[in-house]
């Protein structure tokens, strides 16, 4: 019997990545240091910059990391044959459970990247119309699927208003200290979705 093969090692610039991730559990961005970051990834100041110019860069990288992260969690569950009603309430639960899982970097990734700086700025805006293009190109990709499904072609405008709604419903259970309860937007966010994307039969 051959050996299992070892798991690939985690490399220091990831464990400074995951070194920000821990840090934000413990405080908000613009209060996390230099040092919170270095002792969790359990390196140095030197090290730290050897692989990113500052927190700013640092933070853009975690921040492009959870939307991946987020894109391939939900292209593995959703099943692309199945009603639409069915799609829609896939693509919400992987979304709200994918922003549960790391409450205080989803926190960061939509609420504090704003005050990051004008490069954090960009990255959110770059993020957030990659997002709304990939949300009107399924649905659009769906409707050409399902020509009989009652499926409504989306704007890019409209799906950039879905996106940033869909953001908002989020950040209000935040602010309200509700962190631990996204998945209970679960039904207002499939409703939104619905409207915006199906014919009312």
């Amino acid at each position: 019997m051959s050996a299992t093969p070892a798991p690939p090692s985690v490399t220091t610039r990831e464990r400074l990545v995951r070194g920000l991730a821990a840090a934000l559990a413990e405080r908000r961005y613009v209060d996390v240091t230099m040092n919170d970051i270095v002792r969790h990834a359990r390196t140095s100041k030197r090290t730290f910059y050897e692989h990113f110019a500052d927190k700013e860069e640092c933070f853009l990288e975690l921040y492009a990391r959870v939307c991946d992260g987020l894109y391939t969690a939900q292209a593995a569950r959703v099943d692309p044959s199945s009603p639409m009603r069915d799609q829609i309430r896939t693509l919400t639960e992987v979304y709200l459970e994918t922003l549960s899982a790391s409450p205080a970097v989803s926190r960061a990734i939509l609420s504090d990247i704003i005050g990051g700086g004008d490069a954090c700025l960009v990255a959110r805006r770059r993020e957030h119309e990659r997002y709304a293009d990939a949300m009107r190109l399924y649905f659009e990709h769906a409707r050409r699927e399902q020509p009989d499904a009652g499926i409504r072609s989306l704007s890019l405008e409209s799906a950039a208003a879905l996106v940033g709604a869909i953001n908002e419903l989020v950040l209000r259970a935040f602010d309200a200290g509700r962190a631990d309860e996204l998945v209970a937007l679960a039904p207002t966010i499939e409703d939104l979705l619905r409207s915006m994307v199906l014919d009312r039969r």
